[in-house]
């Protein structure tokens, strides 16, 4: 698996990979509408332009074979949500096509976020998490991180919640 970083000419490749993904994984949580409103929302190309064009937003694409399975949205230097005095890396996307899971991509995309993350400087990696995801949250857990909080997340079409989940750079090993 090679992991690089996405340039603004691969904006089309990051706008396919990204709407895949994220409809292989999370279609039942929406109305049709409301998927359509928020995958323009967050991978619309003005969006991703504005996003490519943004030094403290940073994508990465996951190559096997020369061919796309994956993808990484991390923010860095961002404060915990509900007026946490804790930031860190901001681990906001890591999708993968559903053909792609559970063929260690996710491992190998988890191990790449940490090393970013302690080239960076950083001292701990965040992220949310849906509270009903228990496959993502466990995967989570293997690979260190531990609830912290919750934040409110609603769509056009349930509540669902999300755990703030957080690893320690300076205290846990890299699994």
């Amino acid at each position: 698996m090679c992991i690089t970083q996405v340039k603004p000419n691969e904006l089309k490749v990051l706008k396919e990979i990204g709407i895949r993904t994220y409809e292989d994984h999370y279609t039942d949580i929406w109305k049709p509408q409301g998927l359509a409103n928020y995958l323009e929302e967050q991978f619309g190309t003005n969006r991703l332009e504005q996003d490519l064009s943004n030094n403290k937003v940073q994508y990465f694409m996951a190559y096997e074979n020369e061919l796309p399975h994956g993808f990484l949205k991390l923010k860095p230097g961002q404060p915990m949500p509900n007026d946490s005095m804790e930031s860190g890396l901001e681990l906001e996307k890591i999708y993968l096509l559903k053909e792609a899971t559970g063929e260690g991509y996710g491992g190998k995309m988890m191990a790449f976020v940490m090393n970013h993350a302690q080239d960076l400087g950083e001292k701990l990696v965040w992220l949310d998490v849906l509270k009903n995801n228990d496959h993502a949250v466990r995967f989570y857990q293997r690979h260190g991180f531990a609830i912290v909080d919750e934040v409110e997340f609603s769509t056009d079409k349930m509540q669902i919640d999300m755990w703030v989940m957080k690893r320690d750079l300076l205290k846990i090993d890299n699994p």
